[in-house]
């Protein structure tokens, strides 16, 4: 047994000497090998623009309808929100009963609250509205009042209470989205648009101007579009052929019907052209 363990050791020191003598008593140091060069594409980043804005002030309220299951948190609007404040509006939040007593509020009918509204928010509603609450709005809008609606395919499964009140306006929001393979930001969804009908919304975008809505919706009123696709844009429910619109404005320039929420977010409110946009709708919303 013992020389079997003095055989073992025996090997064992055969081996380390002979790599020692082999390699030397100093320790490896491997070639130098030139690494291939780097062939990553960093992905195009949006160039951020902040839009000067000098606004008119004048004093108003803006009511927003959070009362139909809308599919958002109204945090999400307080780039917008602090457009209107700068003109000297305020803006009032229309709640639910249930939840206005919930939040210890005053809750507001919304007969109530556009008898001294100036301008009204509908965005992304996923109840829909009652022929009277529709007729209530028409009432508003033919005494002056202007209107924003908002829908958001990324958010609104079924269009049906967009349509409820966009109707009556004559705007439909197909159950679609828009995109483009050739002029995104980063995603076939996100779209670049550099069209735009003369509107007062579409001041300051001139023809180098770029807006990038983030998976929006098409927007249908023929004749009253104020921001189009190019023909690169496609609508996820449609083969092409016709031109598509990514916003409109309706009933005497009152009405305007927008199919994208995250281009009002930060950052994205700051992407491109973004801001003079927002700007032109507290303009809008404030005149």
């Amino acid at each position: 047994m013992r020389k079997l363990i003095w055989l073992a050791v025996l090997v064992v020191a055969v081996i380390i000497g002979g790599r020692l003598l082999y390699y030397g008593f100093t320790s490896y140091t491997p070639p130098d090998r030139p690494l291939p060069e780097d062939n990553i594409e960093v992905a195009a980043v949006a160039a951020r623009l902040e839009a000067v804005d000098n606004p008119q002030v004048s004093r108003g309220v803006v009511a927003v309808d959070y009362a139909h299951d809308n599919a958002l948190f109204i945090e999400e609007l307080n780039v917008l929100f602090s457009r209107i404040v700068s003109r000297g509006y305020s803006y009032e939040v229309l709640l639910n009963p249930d939840d206005a007593e919930e939040a210890g509020l005053e809750a507001k009918t919304l007969a109530d609250t556009l008898r001294y509204a100036k301008a009204l928010i509908l965005p992304l509603p996923r109840v829909e509205y009652t022929p009277e609450e529709a007729a209530l709005i028409e009432q508003f809008v033919n005494k002056g009042g202007r209107l924003l609606i908002i829908g958001d395919p990324t958010r609104t499964i079924a269009v049906e209470a967009l349509n409820s009140i966009a109707e009556t306006f004559g705007i439909i929001y197909p159950n679609d989205y828009l995109y483009s393979l050739e002029h995104n930001d980063n995603n076939y969804r996100n779209v670049v648009y550099t069209r735009f009908a003369k509107s007062p919304l579409t001041e300051g975008l001139d023809e180098d101007a770029r807006l990038i809505f983030y998976s929006g919706s098409s927007v249908s009123a023929p004749g009253h579009e104020i921001i189009f696709g190019d023909e690169t844009t496609y609508s996820s429910v449609s083969e092409g052929g016709r031109t598509l619109a990514a916003a409109a404005l309706t009933t005497n320039d009152q009405v305007l019907a927008l199919g994208d929420l995250t281009f009002f977010t930060e950052p994205y409110s700051a992407a491109e052209n973004n801001g003079v946009f927002i700007n032109n709708i507290a303009d809008f919303l404030t005149a």
